[in-house]
């Protein structure tokens, strides 16, 4: 079926002019082109990447494991000196390697395997991120208990007796365990939702800056770190800044998974989008059919209709 050219004009939807016929305005959209989209500017990219609740919370959560993973790598070895005087520099370096070993790659393994299970996937930012959470958790407790160990003297016949002498490394050990497992959990889904949490278009740029702000973290940390330890001393300004970074784990946590609850995925929206293209060029069409009524209403007879009507005159005279 085909309309009068002098009532309407069909254009696509990019750039759509209308069409004036005695003062009546009129227009049939049959389908949409394909939008033109032009490639973005990298600081546009980057600026959609920032502006992601999301991917910021997220990035912040890793950066401050990451910070803290490298204040203990710098002030690791003289805590456990103080920590255990009596122990051989062998049997001290020996125990600090067999815990950095032992906590993270099994608390990378044991995060991936819950995340898929229990959590469906990391593309399930909501769990993901309560399973964050309980892993923050775990470690500022761990980090709480910290000052029973090394909160005391330098000197080992100083210290109170609230813990046998020696059993304080074994403790100081156990918690370091469980803040670096606690930390290393959730590090393969942070590193996945951080990805998928961007725009299509800018994930390279989504992963410079995660990795920009951790190797940040881990220089700014250790920095701090050193002056809070000069301040206040070796083994409480230690525990300090470890409850200071355990605690803005947690909190960049509980936001990570407060701002997952109202992410809507970028494939999610540009369906919602598609189809609200969809429903407004029905609607479009709808008013159209509308409006063109109206106009052949009050619109004179076509020339078709005059010659109709003149044949009918004419074989009326002729009868």
């Amino acid at each position: 079926a085909t309309f009068p050219a002098d009532l309407v004009q069909v254009v696509p939807r990019a750039g759509r002019r209308a069409s004036v016929d005695a003062g009546e305005r009129s227009e049939l959209l049959l389908g949409d082109a394909e939008r033109p989209r032009t490639p973005r500017s990298p600081w546009a990219k980057c600026r959609s990447v920032l502006a992601c609740r999301l991917f910021a919370w997220t990035v912040g959560a890793g950066s401050f494991v990451c910070g803290t993973v490298g204040f203990l790598l710098y002030f690791i070895a003289q805590v456990a000196e103080a920590q255990a005087p009596t122990w051989s520099p062998a049997v001290r370096y020996g125990t600090i390697s067999a815990v950095f070993v032992a906590a993270p790659i099994p608390g990378n393994l044991f995060g991936a395997r819950y995340v898929q299970r229990t959590c469906g996937g990391y593309e399930n930012f909501s769990k993901t991120h309560a399973f964050t959470i309980k892993c923050a958790f775990a470690g500022v407790v761990a980090i709480a208990c910290m000052p029973i160990a090394s909160f005391t003297s330098f000197d080992p016949a100083e210290r109170p007796a609230v813990l046998p002498g020696a059993w304080r490394p074994v403790l100081f050990c156990s918690l370091v365990w469980v803040f670096l497992f606690a930390g290393a959990a959730p590090t393969a889904a942070i590193n996945g939702i951080v990805l998928a949490a961007a725009p299509p278009d800018a994930s390279v740029y989504a992963s410079g800056i995660q990795f920009a702000v951790q190797n940040g973290a881990k220089l700014l940390v250790p920095l701090v770190g050193g002056a809070v330890i000069d301040a206040a001393g070796l083994l409480p300004g230690f525990d300090a800044v470890l409850l200071f970074s355990a605690c803005g784990y947690l909190v960049c946590a509980v936001a990570a998974k407060r701002a997952a609850d109202k992410h809507r995925p970028w494939a999610a929206r540009d369906d919602a989008d598609d189809a609200g293209d969809e429903l407004d060029a029905r609607g479009d069409f709808e008013r159209f059919g509308k409006r063109l009524d109206e106009i052949s209403a009050r619109s004179p007879a076509s020339p078709r209709d005059r010659d109709d009507s003149y044949s009918d005159d004419s074989s009326r005279s002729r009868s």
